[in-house]
């Protein structure tokens, strides 16, 4: 679907480099499967390989005027009226976006994400990006009415 006004949607998406120790750890399965020739462990590390290059592909965010999709396996749409509150958080040495939910549901975002381990050189234009959205969804409209029902 195509936003005709307003902001065009933003979809951010773990980077490739960030699935590098993973793949690493894959190629050494399936070297050391082939090693063993089990063809059933060089299939299973064939197929985790594949497994983490299918997921690389479908985890992310995606941001519109609307709405907060979190991708992945299924995806989950979150409108803007029922965030509370988007902002980054640190632990373990890495940093990423955590989405509040009005119900008090919270939900971290898989991209953009960043740590020593898996460092992000663009994280922070992502993040901005994320959070430039959800300023900009932070409009008159979607705030609910917090007064009091007297002073209304």
């Amino acid at each position: 679907m195509v936003d005709v006004y307003g902001a065009p949607p933003v979809t951010v998406r773990p980077q490739l480099r960030q699935l590098v120790p993973q793949l690493v750890i894959g190629g050494v399965a399936l070297v050391a499967a082939a090693a063993l020739h089990d063809r059933i462990l060089v299939i299973a590390a064939l197929m985790g390989v594949g497994y983490l290059v299918m997921v690389w592909r479908q985890h992310g965010t995606h941001v519109n005027d609307h709405e907060l999709v979190l991708m992945g396996l299924r995806n989950r749409a979150i409108p803007w009226s029922s965030v509370a509150d988007v902002r980054e958080e640190r632990a373990f040495g890495g940093r990423g976006l955590l989405v509040e939910e009005r119900s008090g549901r919270r939900t971290a975002l898989t991209a953009p994400r960043d740590s020593r381990l898996l460092p992000d050189r663009d994280y922070e234009a992502r993040r901005d990006q994320v959070l430039t959205a959800w300023r900009d969804s932070q409009d008159e409209r979607w705030r609910a009415d917090t007064r009091p029902p007297a002073e209304r």
